[in-house]
């Protein structure tokens, strides 16, 4: 008798195949050009998004979510405190773990980006005659000064990967995207674990450490360098 024949294949490399052959991030070039589309193409408010999500690996509920007090300029720190629920409607809830609840650090592009978004954000408010000053002011809002559904920002990450002619991912694999240039960039998987708000490193290390083409050109090359014989 065979003794392999009762051996189960476990699931999780049907999990990695799929993850293999559905990739839902962008590559650095991939992400540059898209950003560069948004900035040029579309709302200067859903660019900052986008910038936001791809260099902060947030979830677009959390991003939403932000008002003007979460981010810290001087400290370059953005707390996540709160998220968006559809309930149908939309209202803001707290984070959907005790590990969401964090802060992320963030670049100083993005922070300049930001600033440059509040600055256009108030004239934008006090036209429509909206009090542009208040410190919960929403970072995103729609033309009523209310939450942005985070069902609808599809449509814009959709014309921009359009008319980029960008391979198609979802407003999620900009967190994908995140993480996995985090990743190639030498992040500590704790570090990224963190940043994620991830409860379980193990789903840090199975979901968003995807190997891009880029890094598995350079497999035996690392390889060779580390053994160096």
């Amino acid at each position: 008798m065979d003794p392999t024949s009762s051996v189960i294949i476990p699931k999780a490399s049907r999990q990695f195949d799929k993850l293999q052959t559905s990739r839902n991030y962008y590559t650095k070039d991939e992400l540059k050009t898209f950003l560069e589309y948004a900035e040029k193409h579309e709302k200067y408010k859903f660019y900052v998004l986008f910038r936001l999500l791809a260099f902060s690996g947030m979830r677009k509920s959390e991003a939403l979510a932000l008002t003007w007090n979460n981010i810290n300029f001087d400290k370059a720190q953005i707390t996540i405190n709160k998220t968006l629920i559809l309930t149908p409607k939309v209202e803001v809830s707290t984070p959907k773990t005790k590990n969401s609840n964090r802060i992320v650090f963030i670049d100083k592009k993005t922070l300049s980006i930001l600033n440059e978004w509040r600055l256009e954000q108030k004239k934008e408010l006090l036209q429509k005659g909206f009090n542009a000053l208040s410190p919960n002011q929403l970072v995103f809002s729609n033309k009523n000064n209310d939450y942005i559904p985070p069902t609808t920002i599809t449509n814009p990450m959709n014309r921009i990967i359009k008319g980029s002619n960008l391979p198609h991912i979802t407003v999620h694999g900009l967190r994908h995207t995140y993480a996995t240039l985090a990743a190639q960039g030498g992040m500590a998987v704790k570090q990224l674990q963190a940043q994620l708000g991830h409860s379980d490193i193990q789903t840090t290390l199975n979901i968003y450490t995807s190997i891009t083409d880029e890094q598995r050109k350079e497999t035996a090359n690392q390889y060779t360098s580390f053994v160096n014989f």
